[in-house]
């Protein structure tokens, strides 16, 4: 897998899912692929949009897009992508997160 994340963000929706909120992480990877993590629903998938990012855009504008897109549902559910896409991506991140 050659993608790199260029941007990881953390981020409360302030939504009460629970008592803490929301918890969602964010990953833009290099082709802007966008994974996500819903810590607080248990919920992870790829946005369906690649446009959503931009390089140029601040994280405040990001962040309304990434929510806009969340909140319409399109985004593909890891069942719908292949296990080894998944696999390459988890191992990926975990070399990212402990490097």
């Amino acid at each position: 897998m050659n993608k790199a994340i260029k941007l990881m963000l953390s981020f409360n929706t302030g939504r009460q899912y629970s008592d803490a909120g929301q918890l969602i992480n964010v990953f833009v990877m290099s082709d802007n692929t966008i994974y996500f993590q819903d810590d607080t629903r248990n919920l992870n998938g790829i946005l369906d949009s690649k446009e959503v990012y931009s390089d140029i855009q601040s994280l405040k504008v990001f962040r309304g897009r990434f929510m806009q897109e969340y909140d319409a549902g399109n985004y593909t559910y890891p069942h719908q992508i292949s296990e080894r896409e998944i696999l390459e991506t988890i191992a990926h991140l975990e070399h990212l997160l402990t490097a």
